[in-house]
């Protein structure tokens, strides 16, 4: 009941606000980053909503940072009404688009086999058994290169819930979960903390595996706006 009341909604899109900066510096040629220079990727959006910009942006910046290059994209949802209702632009013809109606706690993906898991708020609707779950599986399935990338809301006091995620919780009949980066962290600790961005509203956090070659984050968070491009 709560999640068809949810997918009438228009959900901001983070990904559109702040993270396309992130995600050029990730994908694009010049960058330094091991992923951009890869032939081919695995990319997974997980989580989406039919009406938020946030997967047609995905699809499109994907062909736009990777001219070329011939990756796949999965979109990943627990419930159906994405696939059924998301009018979504088709990605160049190096790109493949799959939907794949799974959860993001039990991915049906081989061990390291996926290059990029972009959770785009998706965490504020997954209680502590299911966030910590998603930890054990990103660092299952992805490769020793592979990344993922969580942006959510963070309450401005730790244990209480802000007036916009209330707001949202009973607009839209399901549960939303306010969590510090705190405990966030606390939660994924089968993954390994890379990078620490942090906005006046929302935070983004960025994973990898355990054994991977990334060096952990240490320090004070950069800026999430130092990250971010205008498009």
């Amino acid at each position: 009941m709560g999640w068809k009341e949810y997918y009438q909604t228009s959900p901001e899109s983070y990904y559109c606000l702040f993270g396309r900066g992130l995600f050029k510096r990730i994908l694009e040629g010049p960058s330094c980053s091991p992923l951009a220079q890869k032939e081919s990727l695995r990319l997974v959006l997980g989580g989406f909503s039919p009406y938020s910009s946030t997967a047609a942006a995905f699809i499109n910046d994907c062909g736009y940072f990777r001219p070329q290059k011939k990756d796949e994209i999965y979109l990943l949802d627990f419930n159906r009404q994405p696939f059924e209702k998301a009018s979504l632009p088709l990605p160049s013809k190096e790109k493949k688009l799959f939907r794949v109606q799974a959860d993001l706690a039990k991915m049906p993906f081989a061990n390291e086999s996926l290059d990029i898991i972009w959770l785009d708020g998706t965490t504020n609707f997954m209680d502590n058994e299911k966030l910590s779950c998603f930890g054990k599986e990103a660092g299952r399935t992805l490769n020793k290169e592979g990344i993922a990338v969580s942006i959510f809301h963070e309450p401005l006091f730790p244990f209480l819930p802000s007036f916009r995620s209330a707001r949202e919780s009973r607009r839209n009949h399901t549960q939303v979960y306010c969590r510090s980066a705190k405990e966030n962290l606390s939660l994924l600790k089968d993954l390994k903390l890379i990078w620490y961005l942090d906005g006046d509203r929302e935070t983004a956090l960025v994973f990898a595996p355990k054994e991977s070659s990334y060096k952990p984050f240490s320090g004070l968070p950069f800026a999430l706006e130092v990250v971010n491009e205008n498009f």
